[in-house]
């Protein structure tokens, strides 16, 4: 229980394929053997506020929460359409505040103080531990200002 916060930007390079949306974000309950996990992430160039924005419907697509094994961002949008992730105000190659209040069974993200995305049923509830940097391929990402506080 607690919270994570930090600033993320991202670019996006030549190391990953056509279809690179510049992912960064957090992964947390991780385990000893970094095996099993949940993470929060942000699609920067689906993000709302782009110039131009990102077509329909990319444009709904710019926060996603997954958890590894099993709730991958594809299971869970086949199954669960527009459940785990939600449109976000953020853009490619700017500085955004992330926030992730954890609380028990449940995450609640901000960006830039606004609320983006509430996921009601966490994976691993009450795990200690680790969490990382999560940046995905064909992007650079940027961090700074990271501060975890927690209430246990």
């Amino acid at each position: 229980n607690g919270t994570i916060e930090v600033d993320v930007a991202a670019r996006i390079n030549s190391k990953g394929p056509a279809d690179v949306r510049g992912f960064v974000g957090i992964a947390f309950h991780l385990d000893d053997q970094d095996k099993t996990f949940e993470a929060l992430y942000l699609r920067m160039t689906n993000g709302t506020a782009n110039n131009p924005p990102p077509p329909a419907p990319r444009n709904e697509y710019g926060v996603q929460y997954i958890s590894i094994p099993g709730r991958d961002w594809k299971t869970l949008r086949q199954t669960y359409p527009k459940q785990y992730e939600k449109a976000a105000p953020i853009a490619i190659e700017r500085w955004h505040k992330l926030r992730l209040e954890i609380q028990n069974n449940t995450l609640r993200a901000f960006v830039d103080q606004t609320p983006v995305l509430e996921v009601p049923n966490l994976s691993y509830p009450g795990r200690q531990g680790a969490i990382g940097l999560w940046v995905d391929d064909g992007t650079t990402g940027y961090f700074r200002n990271l501060k975890i506080t927690s209430q246990d």
